[in-house]
């Protein structure tokens, strides 16, 4: 079992904090704007990773369970960030890389465009969903999922980014986090105020009260009462027929990061 205080990866550390360990190991490591810490790390069959560093507790179990849970990432799954390696960085700490998704963060995507249309957030919830059924299905939970954890290729596919750490939570929190993440990105039903009169296009009103119909469902109160994952993706997927995601225009994204570093409240 997880530790119930599971140890969270430290922030990404200095490039120079992890370079003597990157490069004993034989990767690569080079400064990479938008990663997480500004770096990534290359090896000789050339794949990307993201570094960071995780902190190894000091109780049996718990290092057992680390153990148990960095080795299930590291097994292929379209939908998630896969870990590429584990490198000793000190007595007490590890030094994870991590599959480079080139794209943006979806909380970053999100904040620089109008909101998502419901086939486009359809896009986004289906393969998140499957990522999460791949870790249910191995009895690890993502838990504290949030828009920063997925990430948009510039093709508009999405890739979850798994806690490199046990994490605590059920499957059903996870069904639940991921429909408030969907319902941060779509406008609201049209029942939701007297004067939201909703999308004017017929089609999209249709799509959208849809989506809605089958977030509600995954956010009900009893967690016994909210659909797993995989059937969350596959409802969602029924209702809507998915659409491509509109990427910003660069100059708009530049704009947005700006506003977000001064304004980061």
């Amino acid at each position: 079992m997880p530790s119930p205080h599971p140890r969270r990866p430290r922030p990404p550390a200095e490039p120079a904090d992890v370079l003597p360990v990157l490069v004993a190991s034989g990767w690569t490591p080079r400064r990479e704007p938008g990663a997480p810490g500004g770096v990534v790390a290359t090896d000789a069959t050339g794949a990307v990773c993201e570094v960071a560093r995780v902190e190894v507790p000091a109780e049996p179990g718990a290092r057992a369970a680390l153990v148990e849970h960095l080795d299930a990432l590291s097994q292929d799954h379209e939908h998630l960030a896969g870990v590429r390696g584990v490198l000793q960085a000190g007595e007490s700490s590890l030094v994870v890389l991590v599959d480079h998704v080139d794209g943006l963060p979806l909380d970053e995507l999100a904040a620089a465009r109008e909101p998502f249309r419901a086939a486009e957030a359809v896009t986004v919830l289906v393969p998140v969903a499957q990522g999460l059924a791949a870790l249910h299905r191995d009895a690890r939970v993502h838990g504290g999922l949030d828009a920063a954890c997925v990430r948009v290729t510039p093709a508009g596919r999405a890739v979850l980014r798994p806690p490199l750490a046990p994490a605590t939570g059920t499957s059903a929190d996870d069904v639940r986090d991921l429909a408030r993440l969907v319902l941060g990105l779509v406008p609201p039903p049209a029942s939701s105020h007297p004067s939201y009169a909703g999308p004017e296009d017929p089609a999209e009103a249709r799509d959208l009260a849809a989506l809605h119909a089958e977030l509600a469902a995954a956010l009900r109160e009893d967690p016994e009462a909210r659909p797993a994952a995989g059937t969350f993706a596959a409802r969602c997927y029924d209702a809507v027929e998915p659409r491509p995601v509109t990427m910003p225009e660069a100059a708009r994204l530049v704009a947005g990061a700006l506003g977000a570093r001064r304004d980061p409240g």
